[in-house]
Formats: structure tokens, sequence, C-alpha cells
């Protein structure tokens, strides 16, 4: 006998969230985890997320074999022209910055889909404020609201660094 998913409640009264606990909620009713979303807007994100995971995935595996075949196309030229070996070098070298530039990504969209499981998803993990729907639409791994956000930023560029990677 299948149990129906229930709301599990937690300190201070917020609600976390189990696969198919929106069947006990009305459409538009606002989720209690304190990110302000309702029922229609965390579904849209969480299918946007998933199809971008699928997406990054995509791109990865696309990635891989270029890699692959300008490894193979470098060794076979090693021989030749010095202009010709450097091209095949920068190629794979570009290929393999652009895939850590997906991985990284992939990673926020995967940390983003857990914090939708866990009932935190569009709570700024600094200020634990909600993140709001309009960012979470354009950035849906946004992990920070967009006071924080510009903030790290000033830090980063005061300090020559980058704070959030791929964000």
């Amino acid at each position: 006998m299948k149990k129906s998913p229930k709301k599990v409640a937690e300190k201070n009264d917020n609600v976390r969230w189990r696969p198919g606990a929106e069947k006990a909620l009305k459409r538009d009713e606002v989720i209690k985890s304190g990110s302000g979303l309702n029922l229609t807007q965390l579904k849209m994100l969480k299918m946007r997320l998933t199809e971008l995971r699928e997406e990054i995935l995509r791109s990865i595996e696309t990635k891989t074999q270029h890699v692959l075949r300008h490894a193979i196309e470098l060794e076979n030229t090693l021989q030749g022209d010095d202009a010709e070996v450097a091209e095949k070098q920068r190629l794979s070298n570009a290929n393999l910055q652009e895939m850590e530039f997906l991985k990284s990504r992939l990673m926020l969209v995967d940390r983003a889909l857990l914090k939708m499981r866990e009932g935190v998803y569009g709570i700024c993990e600094e200020t634990e404020e909600p993140i709001g729907f309009e960012r979470l639409h354009v950035v849906p791994w946004a992990r920070f609201s967009i006071k924080v956000q510009e903030k790290r930023e000033i830090r980063s560029r005061e300090f020559g660094r980058n704070l959030s990677r791929a964000e």
C-alpha cells in the first residue's frame, strides 16, 4: 500500500517538501519554505533546471568528443608545421576550458535541484531571504539574492578573483 505524500513539519513552522507532495497543495498556494514561490513557479523552475541539466550533459559529451578528436589530430600532426600544431593545441585548450565551465554550471544546476528536493530552493545562502522569482527565472541556479550577488561581484573585482565562478 502506497502512502500519500505529506508535508513534513520542521522547526519554525517551515515545511519540507517530498516528491509528490505538491498534489496536496492548491495550484497557487505559496510554499512555506520561505522562498515565496508558488507551486506553479516551482514546477516551471524545476522543469527549466532539468532541461538545462540535460543540455549541459549533451554539451559536455560533445566537447569530450572534440577534445578526443583534437588529441588524435594533434598526435598525427606533431611532425607537421609548428603553426598547425599550435592551432590544434589552442583548440584543444579552448575545448577543455569550455568543459570546465560546463562542469561548474552542471554542479550549480545539480545543487539547485537538490535544494528543491530539500525544500530550501529560492532562499539566499547568505541572508536566508527569498531570492525572488524574477531572478530565479533568469538564473535558476542562483544561490544568492541580487543584492548579495552584486556585493560579491564588487568584492571579487576589488580582490581580483571571482567568488562565484560560473554564476
